[in-house]
């Protein structure tokens, strides 16, 4: 989702879709709460509320002791480092920004 976005691209709603037909996902955010929870309700998933990354909570220690964890996201220095903290892979994506925000690159 973009900063500040409320809507997920369609290609991310494809990625999203697959995952979850095949795994447990949980989405985590820096960013309002309220945002997180609508996107999880909107597509069947878990979400981890009030999450400050990098910093590792009771509910991440949970998530660190599946079998495979995997966080992806598109900021090396709070989802890398939050994937480092309970032993997962990272795999980093890029920033979605809005049409707007390219103007003042």
């Amino acid at each position: 989702v973009e900063d500040s976005g409320h809507e997920l691209s369609p290609e991310s709603i494809v990625i999203l879709r697959a995952l979850a037909a095949h795994n447990e996902i949980y989405l985590a955010s820096n960013g309002p709460t309220e945002r997180t929870r609508r996107l999880a309700e909107q597509f069947g998933t878990k979400y981890l509320p009030r999450l400050s990354k990098p910093r590792v909570d009771v509910s991440l220690r949970t998530l660190s002791r599946k079998p495979r964890t995997v966080v992806i996201g598109d900021k090396f220095l709070t989802d890398g480092l939050l994937a480092l903290r309970i032993g997962a892979e990272f795999i980093l994506v890029e920033s979605m920004r809005r049409a707007e925000d390219a103007r003042h690159i």
